[in-house]
């Protein structure tokens, strides 16, 4: 389940990247979940990012923002030493 929802956002961000809007906004919808069932904030937390990226590529500043913040929030919760400040 992981490796399927770490595939389908990293197939989001080559969309974004190739500004193909809608397919990255599928992907990054499609992986979310399954990152949620499995239980894995850090993946979580980077797909959020991830639509934090698109919403900040397609002028949405606000929902960026929002976000940005869920995703940093699921990274202070995260037990990955990596995710963490200080």
């Amino acid at each position: 389940m992981l490796g399927e929802a770490s595939c389908t956002r990293h197939l989001g961000v080559i969309a974004l990247a190739g500004l193909d809007i809608a397919r990255a906004q599928q992907c990054f919808n499609d992986a979310l979940p399954l990152y949620r069932r499995a239980g894995d904030l850090l993946g979580e937390a980077n797909c959020i990012q991830s639509l934090g990226d698109l919403a900040l590529a397609t002028g949405e500043s606000e929902v960026a923002d929002e976000r940005f913040k869920e995703a940093l929030a699921l990274y202070r919760r995260s037990e990955d030493p990596y995710s963490k400040i200080g």
